[in-house]
């Protein structure tokens, strides 16, 4: 532990962080110390969503955390540098700085301004508004034609972690320069570097000028549709209503105005409606909660509220959106009658007899596959389907089902490792072909080879855990034309938000429950896995500090560790030939814990990124720690429910020495 007078010279510091003018920090050898930074900077990776850790909500600069205002300086020191080599013929750089609203967020962003600035790079910050979602930051990036940007957002973490996600050129979470930034933070270090701090008034550097409202809108226009968003205008004249749930309040100032951009009406007597939207650094307390604000967490959608306004006929659909709005959950009511369809489909329904009503949640694969069906319809009647080579991107944990409507639509379903930086490689990676001559084709993270076609275009972009992007029939280009995409680099809220909105405007408009949509949707295609269940096992407790954290949190990892081991080694061993599939079941079966069901032979078994998985006639399971939270997860889906979830008890009740 640190002693009082090294405690007072890192609280002197960051009152410095916080003054104007030309400043340094000097990591000498007992700030060195006193924040750890040795072993920090070792431990230092780029996860699954950039960097996150436990920050002080009551102190940006407590070294008894990871994230505070050195570790934030160290980061903007590494990418300046990267990004700095980068340049060509002493071009000017130019870079964005975002972030939401959890506790310190306009003072890391201050920090990092100042540091880009000493560096001589350009930073631009948002105009009017103090908070920037992620998708907004990276559809600027892109459109704006800047070399970098970064939001600070630990998206759905919990209010006392803070989170730094680094963006490249094209909006998208840097794959290519993760290593280099790694080495840079631990060359800092050992190092015992000087980062310079530009002046934060009167910068000429740092400008106010970040602001793409309007070509935002034009490009939802397109993607969605003006036939779409016409029809939601429509059903707000007929009675038509959906309130939001921003979590934290960055979403509602941004999207209000974006609404209006689409002659959407907003606020107390509009079409859309907002509740929870004033900007809290704690969630309106559902930050306290241990699971965080992940809107597809029971704790949190039955527990904000929506059920009084569906129930009082206030709102025909209820969205939630996390912090920073990559993330989106969708609560709707139907008639009570409905209620039985559901259940029979996999969605998790609650009748309510007396007003006749029935509410539903909807799974983030829930509403992919809906919102999949609703625009291969929408795509169809504006002769769009069969004049492009639509194709659906999903990470490998996500629904088996969004295969299965492929395969029935005959469009390619591409599959990538988990992480939204792999569904923009993957679309990157489309993007080159589209370069060279004939037709598109990739391998996927399941080692298939998959056609695309000519002219490959994104009908949906999308991971398990509730974020996804839209690709139009154009590609998205930026303002001067020089660069061009299929779709968004991020998960974009908004964009799935505005689409989940347009279908029920048009299910408003023909007397049909999103219920019954889904119910005939499933018996209708014949789609088999529809019942799907993720299990989270907490590896630590995430709000310890110091040294309790530190125990809890190598104590975990040791599990992880274990827990993983023994499943790769499983598959790897059958890949490597020296083991069967009957040989994979048995070990799994001898480690089974009491009366729990013995686990089916595998069909197949194979390793996708960071999961390993297995699939037998009727179930998938899929094991894999999470890169952003202090969980294992355990995914499991197929026709049975009661037979999936058992099977998923007997995999998370292993024991394994």
């Amino acid at each position: 532990m640190p002693d009082r007078k090294l405690e007072e010279k890192a609280h002197l510091l960051a009152t410095q962080c916080a003054a104007d003018g030309w400043q340094e920090i000097r990591l000498d050898d007992q700030l060195v110390d006193t924040y750890s930074l040795s072993k920090w900077s070792a431990d230092f990776s780029l996860m699954t969503a950039g960097y996150r850790d436990r920050l002080d909500p009551d102190d940006a600069g407590n070294p008894e955390v990871p994230f505070n205002l050195v570790s934030v300086a160290i980061l903007a020191e590494s990418k300046a540098r990267v990004f700095q080599r980068k340049l060509k013929d002493g071009k000017a750089g130019q870079v964005h700085i975002g972030g939401e609203v959890r506790p310190h967020t306009q003072e890391f962003i201050k920090l990092a301004a100042r540091v880009y600035a000493a560096h001589g790079l350009t930073v631009h910050l948002r105009k009017d508004l103090k908070t920037t979602p992620v998708w907004y930051s990276s559809f600027g990036i892109f459109h704006q034609e800047l070399d970098s940007g970064e939001n600070f957002t630990a998206s759905h973490s919990q209010y006392f972690k803070g989170g730094w996600k680094p963006l490249d050129a094209e909006g998208q979470q840097l794959l290519t320069e993760e290593a280099e930034i790694v080495a840079e933070v631990r060359a800092i270090v050992s190092e015992r570097a000087t980062i310079r701090l530009g002046p934060w008034r009167s910068n000429p550097l740092i400008v106010y000028d970040f602001d793409v409202d309007a070509v935002y809108a034009s490009f939802q226009r397109s993607v969605i549709g003006e036939e779409q968003i016409a029809c939601i205008r429509d059903a707000g004249r007929r009675g038509f209503r959906c309130w939001a749930c921003t979590l934290g309040g960055s979403m509602r100032a941004t999207t209000e105005r974006l609404f209006s951009a689409l002659g959407i009406p907003v606020g107390e007597r509009g079409t859309i409606r907002y509740f929870m939207g004033e900007e809290d650094s704690q969630f309106h307390n559902v930050g306290q909660l241990d699971l965080g604000v992940d809107p597809g967490t029971a704790r949190v959608y039955r527990n904000v509220g929506a059920e009084e306004l569906l129930l009082t006929d206030q709102a025909d659909l209820v969205l939630i959106w996390d912090p920073d709005g990559d993330r989106l959950k969708v609560i709707a009511q139907a008639p009570l009658k409905d209620g039985s369809l559901g259940r029979s489909v996999g969605l998790e329904v609650d009748d309510y007899p007396d007003p006749a009503k029935c509410i539903a949640y909807l799974t983030p694969n829930q509403l992919y596959l809906m919102l999949a069906a609703f625009r291969i319809d929408a795509l169809r009647s504006a002769d769009l389907l069969d004049a492009y080579d639509w194709f659906i991107g999903a990470s490998v944990p996500t629904t088996q089902a969004l295969d299965e409507l492929a395969l029935a639509e005959g469009l390619p379903c591409v599959r990538v490792p988990v992480g939204f930086k792999h569904i923009g490689d993957l679309c990157r990676q489309v993007e080159n072909r589209l370069r060279e001559p004939g037709p598109v084709s990739l391998e996927t993270a399941t080692g298939e080879t998959v056609r695309l076609g000519t002219k490959p275009r994104a009908l949906l972009l999308c991971e398990e855990s509730g974020g996804a992007a839209l690709g139009g029939h154009r590609l998205l280009t930026s303002k001067s034309g020089k660069r061009s995409m299929l779709a968004l680099r991020e998960k974009d809220g908004m964009q799935l938000g505005l689409l989940t909105i347009a279908l029920g405007a048009h299910l408003h408009k023909t007397g049909k429950s999103l219920v019954q949509f889904f119910h005939d949707l499933v018996t209708g295609r014949n789609i088999m896995c529809f019942h799907y269940h993720r299990q989270d096992v907490r590896l630590y407790d995430e709000s310890l500090m110091g040294a309790e954290l530190k125990k809890a949190k190598a104590e975990g990892f040791v599990h992880r560790d274990r827990v993983m081991k023994f499943f790769r080694n499983l598959v790897a061993g059958h890949q490597a030939g020296r083991h069967s599939l009957r040989d994979i079941r048995r070990e799994i079966n001898a480690r089974r814990e009491g009366r729990t069901v013995e686990v089916p032979k595998p069909r197949k078994a194979y390793i996708a990124g960071d999961g390993v998985i297995l699939e037998s006639d009727r179930l998938r399971f899929i094991i894999r720690a999470s890169g952003t939270d202090a969980l294992l997860r355990y995914y499991v889906e197929g026709e049975d429910r009661e037979a999936i979830r058992a099977v998923q008890r007997t995999l998370i009740d292993l024991v394994i020495p």
